[in-house]
This record gives structure tokens, C-alpha cells and sequence, in this order.
């Protein structure tokens, strides 16, 4: 008992400075949305300070992790403190975002058959996950290997390890370290390392990031958009198994989805703040997995790019310039320490062509990959954005690219590449793909969905 209060105790630390962070970024009130932006901000924040550990050489304990944290929460408070001051000094006029807060005092209000399937379905794939993530025993092998004995190593080494060693059962411990940092964090102060406290960690990382998503979706359309959206996200079947924790993947396709709803957000709203705050989720992917150098940050930073010479406005430059000053330092560190940029070194990048490779990811994609009808009704969505674009909001078309450019690397990577064995074994092509699936369906329901008006705007605020 005195084992798992301790947990609590670290993760709603985590959840506050997350909170803290999210509400000075955004300049609104503490809501629903903040607190669930808290745990995925703290975590990227975590792996950074963890960072900074690592490279000074300071063991990872509960007084060096802990005074990192606290001193940065006490700086946070004293700015929030400072902030509320000053509002109060000039009669209490704040900064509000231009989107109604989202009430769930109204959740049913509005079209409840809808949500009530949506939150059925949503109520099932949680239950799932929350059995395998603390309940059971980590079933995944890879993360049995990889990601949970890379953190138990480190947890008992008191440092992140980026060695391979046969002898401690650490396997390819050259990736990023977000998913490691956030279980050795919350570790802090139990006697043994335990596998469930890890899991748990990520099983409320994930659904933070859920919620989240939820809660901005319905600022931007509506409740029944949202959860429609967030039902299909969360309950397709492959995603479905991986909510229930083992592998960054999943981390690394919800860290994307935030930083295209919140980059979806700003390009709406023209307002600063909310890319600045996806900036900080595109960066993070960096410090997750390889991957996510080329499948989040690069799109991200394009498509930034193209919202800038659009709109002229200077808030997407220094979001850029945050991104990078903030992603680069692992890509240089892992550079420095002979670790490579690519899963499986060198050979990844040689150029192989197999033969049977065209009809094993036609199978993949629409028999083998626990994807359901999502590639079936995807081409669907996009003859719809195609015929309709006339009548689209043209400043959220770039919103394709984040997801259209990590699927052609992809499928180039699994097509022309020696990585096309993990294509023919179906040993991971299909997890690879959950990124640029996850979103090519937010944009799609963000592009063929109006806006909420505003007079619903106002009738859901509190």
C-alpha cells in the first residue's frame, strides 16, 4: 500500500508540473484540458531532465530526480503565482483561448445515442488495457526485452543504460529514452523495480493523452465529432492492443497526435500558443523513438513552414526554433556516443528490392494488420477531401502532410530497404504504420467537419 501511494504520489506530481506548464503556455484557467495535457508535457520535460542527469554524470535518484523536478515545479508555481498577481492587479483581465471550454455538465446533452456507443466502445478498449497495463503480467516480448528490462536495468544502475549487454538482458539500448525515463521517475523509492508500476505509468501517460485529445477535438468540432474520432483512434483493434503497454510506439503515434491537433489548433485560430505548445509534443517524438526524428518532427517542421509563409505571422518561427532547440540535443548526444540514428545502423538505409514484398503489404494493410476497415475507408475520406476542396478551409490542407509523408517513408523503408524481412514476418511493419494512420484520420475528420459555431461555442462554456 505504501508502495503505490508513493507511485500516486510521483505521477500527480507529474501531472501538476505538466499542468503548470500547459496553463502559462495556453494563458487560460486550470481546466480538464490542462490536466490531462499535464502528464504527456511532464514526460517530455522528465526525459529532458533526465538528460541532463545523464550528461553530468548524476546518478538518477529519488533526491537528484526529485530535486530537478521539485525546483522546477517551485519555478512554475512562483510564474503562475506571479501571473495570477499581475491579472489580479489589472481587475482580473486574463488572456482566453478563443475556443469555449469544453463542459461535461453537457457531455450528453447532445446527440447521447452517439455518445453513448462511442463511450461504450471507449469503456471496453480502456477495461482491456487496464488489465494488461496492472493487472497482468507484461506480455509483450519486445518489451520484455527491449523497453521494460532497459528501464529495470537502468532503474537498478541508477542511470539510463546504452550499452548492449547479453549478461544484464539488455537488447538495442541505443533508441531514445522518454519511455525509460518516465518509468525510472516514477519508480523513485521502491525497494525492487515492479514491472506493473512501470506499465501503469504509461497505461496514464497514454490516456492523458486520450483525453487530451478528446477535449481539444471538442473545442474545434463539437462533442460527437470528437468522440466519433477519438473512437476510431483509440478502438482500432491494433491500437487497441497496444494501450495496453510494452512498446513506445504507441507513446510516439499519441506524442503525433497531439502536436497535429494542436498544430491543427493554431493554424484555426491564428494564434501563437497553441503551436508553440505542439512544438513541445513534436520535439518530444525525437526523444521516443528513432523514428520519430523522421516521421514527426521533419513533417512537423514542414508543414509549420508552409502555415508561416501563409499566414506571415512570426509565433510559427519561434515554434520552429523551439522544436529544433529542444529535439536536438538526443540526435547530437546519440551522435557523440557512436549510437546510431536508424533502428538497426547502416544497413538500413542499403537499397533491396524483394519480389513478394508488393503482395505481403497489400495483405498486411488489408488482411493481417489488425487495422479493421480503416484502409478501406481511408481512400473513401480522401476522394471526399478531393471533391470537396473547394469548399474546405484551405489552411488546414497542409494538416495532410504530417501524416501523407510519414506514410511514403514507411512504405518505402518496408518496400526498398533490408527492413523488408520485418514486412514478409510481420514482425513490426504494421505497429510502423499506426503513426501515419492515426494521422491521416485526424486530419481527414478536422478538414471534412466545420468548426464548432460559435453559438454552441457559447453554450457549452462554463
Amino acid at each position: 500500500m505504501t508502495h503505490m501511494l508513493l507511485f500516486a504520489t510521483i505521477l500527480c506530481a507529474l501531472i501538476l508540473e505538466g499542468a503548470v506548464l500547459a496553463r502559462l503556455i495556453l494563458r487560460e484557467r486550470f481546466s480538464l484540458l490542462t490536466f490531462s495535457l499535464g502528464l504527456p508535457l511532464a514526460a517530455f520535460v522528465n526525459v529532458l531532465l533526465a538528460f541532463l542527469l545523464t550528461v553530468t554524470r548524476i546518478p538518477l535518484t529519488p533526491l537528484s530526480l526529485g530535486g530537478v523536478h521539485g525546483a522546477l515545479l517551485g519555478v512554475l508555481l512562483f510564474i503562475e503565482i506571479w501571473k495570477f498577481r499581475s491579472d489580479q492587479c489589472s481587475n482580473g483581465i486574463t488572456e482566453h483561448n478563443i475556443y469555449a471550454e469544453f463542459s461535461v455538465y453537457n457531455f450528453c446533452s447532445y446527440r447521447p445515442a452517439v455518445l453513448l456507443l462511442c463511450s461504450a466502445i471507449l469503456s471496453a478498449v480502456f477495461l482491456s488495457s487496464a488489465a494488461h497495463a496492472v493487472l497482468l503480467p507484461t506480455f509483450q516480448y519486445d518489451s520484455a526485452t527491449n523497453w521494460n528490462m532497459r528501464s529495470n536495468i537502468s532503474f537498478t544502475e541508477r542511470r539510463i543504460v546504452f550499452e548492449e549487454s547479453r549478461t544484464l538482458g539488455v537488447n538495442k539500448p541505443t533508441y531514445p529514452f522518454l519511455y525509460h525515463a518516465l518509468q525510472v521517475t516514477t519508480s523513485q523509492g521502491q525497494p525492487r523495480w515492479n514491472d506493473r508500476f512501470a506499465n501503469a505509468a504509461h497505461f496514464f501517460l497514454n490516456w492523458s493523452a486520450i483525453a487530451a485529445l478528446f477535449l481539444l477535438a471538442a473545442r474545434l468540432r463539437g462533442r460527437t465529432v470528437s468522440a466519433l474520432m477519438t473512437t476510431i483512434l483509440a478502438g482500432t483493434p491494433l491500437m487497441a492492443v497496444h494501450l495496453g503497454g510494452g512498446f513506445a510506439d504507441i507513446t510516439l503515434v499519441l506524442l503525433s497526435i497531439l502536436a497535429l491537433a494542436t498544430l491543427a489548433a493554431g493554424i484555426e485560430s491564428r494564434e501563437g500558443r497553441w503551436i508553440l505548445l505542439s512544438a513541445f509534443f513534436a520535439s518530444a517524438g525525437v526523444w521516443t523513438k528513432t523514428e520519430g526524428f523522421f516521421f514527426l518532427l521533419i513533417p512537423w517542421l514542414i508543414t509549420t513552414m508552409i502555415f508561416q509563409r501563409q499566414s506571415g505571422l512570426r509565433a510559427p518561427v519561434h515554434a520552429i526554433i523551439l522544436a529544433i532547440v529542444l529535439a536536438l540535443p538526443w540526435p547530437v548526444f546519440a551522435v557523440a556516443k557512436g549510437l546510431g540514428l536508424t533502428p538497426h545502423g547502416s544497413g538500413d538505409i542499403a537499397l533491396v528490392w524483394d519480389p513478394s514484398a508488393p503482395q505481403a503489404l497489400v495483405r498486411a494493410l488489408f488482411l493481417d494488420g489488425s487495422f479493421g476497415l480503416l484502409w478501406y475507408t481511408l481512400p473513401v475520406a480522401l476522394f471526399l477531401l478531393i471533391r470537396k476542396r473547394k469548399t474546405l478551409d484551405r489552411r488546414l490542407f497542409p494538416t495532410l502532410l504530417p501524416g501523407i509523408l510519414p506514410l511514403a517513408q514507411t512504405l518505402a523503408i518496408y518496400l526498398f530497404t533490408p527492413n523488408v524481412q520485418y514486412l514478409l514476418n510481420g514482425q513490426s511493419f504494421s505497429r510502423q504504420m499506426l503513426t501515419p494512420l492515426a494521422l491521416l484520420i485526424l486530419a481527414a475528420a478536422f478538414l471534412l467537419t466545420p468548426p464548432i459555431q460559435q453559438e454552441e461555442a457559447d453554450r457549452l462554456a462554463y
